[in-house]
């Protein structure tokens, strides 16, 4: 298990530190500092910049490197620094980190890392010019899909190397919000493979008791549309709403507090109270009024309590716990295990982010 955590110097510098909890049997054998370093370093002239930090965004590839969101890269089997900060991570393999820059002063530019070596190489891109326009690409990289908000109804045009291409001319108008949300309505849209997206139309009726909104799945390669269910009874929301994949890889939809699994091939929608995570782990969605929540393995409940985020691998679960409802940050680490089948809660009042499992 890997966690980051920070401390303040005597000069009140900032120092972060990747930490391993290292288990066996289900029993915490050894704490271990796999790497540290400043927040900020300075250079001759005092000037501060981003030097090691994980605060969030952080991703293990290859069950031994930490990338973190700014870029910088550790290896945590020999424990010293590939690559500082510069750029975010746009694809990994067994034996490369690419990296992209965009920067004012420093250029645009591609970071190739070559794990085996450390070698860094840096390849230019000429006349870059960004695309400020909100689209989603396809998972192929061949398409790409914009929302139009100019106008009601929004619409959603295809978009490709020869241009782009009206595919849905109604998609409503937006997620239906209360007046004090502090965010524009949009439309909630994704794809679910390189040739089909699926969005929900929303057409909102203020003069209504409760709204309504159906889930579109449209094939952009046939240009076919297929209704595969209708929200009912819903209240107007707080945030947009959003598809995403749960860690089984199931399609859900989050309407307000509320989530709906959608399931395109049998056709229908169905609201969910139980989330399920990867490892036959899952919580149950309802929160009690100090925001505590049910977590099951095998379908048997194994605790109750408030936490932030979790974390899975086969036979072990870790939790960022707090004591009060609030959504501030974790100041604990719960762990559970298959072994012990029971909790391990380890205070930590320097968290800064569970990162997640790696195996030795």
């Amino acid at each position: 298990m890997l966690i980051g955590e920070f401390y303040t110097d005597k000069n009140n510098d900032q120092h972060q530190y990747l930490i391993g909890l290292k288990f066996s049997g289900g029993i915490l054998q050894k704490r271990d500092t796999i790497y540290y370093g400043p927040t900020f370093k300075k250079d001759k002239k005092n000037n501060y910049s981003p030097f090691f930090g994980i605060e969030f965004g952080n991703k293990i590839c290859n069950n031994r490197y930490l990338v973190t969101f700014g870029g910088f890269v550790v290896d945590m089997k020999e424990k010293k620094m590939l690559k500082e900060a510069d750029g975010n991570l746009i694809r990994s393999t067994s034996d490369t980190l690419i990296f992209f820059t965009e920067n004012l002063f420093r250029g645009t530019y591609y970071t190739f890392l070559e794990l085996k070596t450390g070698n860094l190489t840096k390849k230019e891109i000429k006349d870059y010019k960004r695309d400020y326009s909100d689209t989603i690409q396809s998972p192929n990289g061949k398409y790409a899909i914009e929302i139009d908000y100019s106008k009601l109804p929004y619409r959603i045009f295809l978009r490709n190397d020869s241009g782009k291409e009206l595919i849905v001319p109604d998609a409503g108008t937006g997620t239906p919000l209360v007046m004090e949300a502090s965010t524009f309505p949009r439309v909630p849209v994704a794809w679910i493979d390189s040739t089909k997206i699926i969005y929900c139309k929303f057409d909102n009726n203020y003069n209504v008791k409760f709204l309504s909104g159906e889930v579109v799945l449209v094939d952009v390669y046939k240009r076919t549309k297929q209704i595969i269910g209708k929200l009912d009874n819903l209240k107007e929301a707080r945030r947009n709403a959003r598809f995403l994949f749960n860690d089984v890889n199931e399609l859900l939809l989050r309407y307000s507090e509320s989530y709906f699994y959608i399931n395109t091939d049998s056709v229908f929608i169905k609201e969910i109270t139980r989330y399920k995570l990867n490892h036959s782990f899952s919580f149950d969605l309802a929160v009690d009024k100090d925001w505590k929540q049910k977590i099951f393995f095998q379908g048997e409940q194994i605790g109750y309590y408030h936490f932030l985020d979790s974390y899975t691998t086969s036979g072990f679960i870790a939790l960022g716990m707090r004591d009060k409802g609030t959504y501030t940050g974790a100041d604990k680490v719960g762990i559970w295990n298959e072994n012990t089948k029971a909790w391990l809660i380890i205070p930590e009042p320097h968290l800064i982010d569970i990162i997640g499992w790696i195996d030795e």
